[in-house]
């Protein structure tokens, strides 16, 4: 029997006080309603009526069962409620890979709009290197992932380009390369490039993002990269750079952050060639969820705005 009939049936017995006028109001037998309420004592091991001088009334007993049936009718609809909306995609859970670099550079963007939109839908992230979050797609551990082109996976993944900006050298003031006159702008490099390559490089990972783009440009300009040390992440590199171990390649969005740094400068090398390309990555021939699409919609249309 449903609760709310429980409800109903003892609510009605309450109110009139007698079975037989309750039966008839609920349109049922008064040996039906007689024998479900007795089966209701019994299999809750109470006494929900007393009878006296053909009344019945409440117990105390009977009162708090009311009560909790309410609750659990309560709980019943909020469980229906919510659900629905999981069924219709307004409720729901979507994971996101992205590395801390671009968390603070996008979400603030991204996430505030995309709740206005879909207030019931929680985001998890997982703020990784761009690795682990290619690894943890091709798993099922998690659909989406934002991060730079080239993948490191792409025999399993697949992505959308969200938008593309130039990579710029960051030079310390400490650098050969460090020109005072060219500082508080993004200054086109116009010396050698062999300069260059001469300098200790402050790298991100070659294998992926930033540092493969990196890597292919020394490739096809014939230059050897003088790596000085390695990092998982942009800001790490940037850091380091700041703070004199070497130079190191940013993506426009980090710019404004030193540009009016008297430490430093920022030299333009080849805006066709190297390039950050902020990608959306996903598993080849697979169908995203429709949470992780509203996701990904959003990312798309707020970024591409912006």
């Amino acid at each position: 029997m449903e609760t709310i009939d429980k409800i109903s049936y003892i609510e009605t017995i309450e109110r009139c006080q007698n079975i037989t006028k309750a039966s008839k109001e609920l349109f049922v037998s008064q040996p039906y309603l007689s024998k479900l309420i007795k089966q209701l004592e019994e299999e809750m091991g109470i006494q929900i009526f007393n009878h006296s001088h053909h009344k019945a009334y409440l117990t105390y007993s009977g009162k708090r069962y009311l009560w909790y049936l309410k609750e659990i009718s309560s709980l019943e609809n909020k469980m229906k409620h919510e659900l629905y909306l999981l069924k219709t995609n307004q409720r729901g859970e979507v994971s996101l890979g992205i590395n801390s670099a671009l968390a603070s550079t996008f979400l603030s963007k991204v996430l505030p709009e995309f709740h206005k939109q879909s207030p019931g839908i929680d985001i998890v992230l997982n703020e990784q290197n761009q690795n682990i979050s290619e690894r943890m797609i091709i798993s099922g551990e998690m659909e989406l992932a934002l991060g730079m082109a080239p993948l490191l996976y792409e025999q399993n993944l697949t992505y959308s380009s969200i938008f593309k900006e130039e990579l710029y050298l960051l030079v310390p003031e400490i650098s050969p390369l460090f020109d005072p006159s060219k500082n508080k702008s993004i200054a086109k490099y116009s010396g050698e490039l062999s300069l260059v390559k001469e300098q200790p490089i402050i790298l991100t990972p070659l294998d992926y993002g930033i540092g493969k783009n990196v890597a292919r440009f020394f490739a096809k300009n014939n230059l050897n990269i003088n790596p000085l040390i390695t990092t998982s992440t942009v800001l790490t590199a940037v850091n380091l750079t700041m703070s004199g171990m070497g130079v190191t390649f940013i993506p426009k969005i980090l710019v404004d952050r030193y540009i009016s740094d008297e430490k430093c400068v920022v030299y333009s090398l080849d805006k066709n060639e190297l390039v950050a390309d902020y990608i959306l990555i996903f598993k080849k021939d697979y169908s995203l969820s429709e949470l992780s699409i509203k996701l990904y919609t959003s990312f798309l249309n707020i970024l591409n705005q912006s």
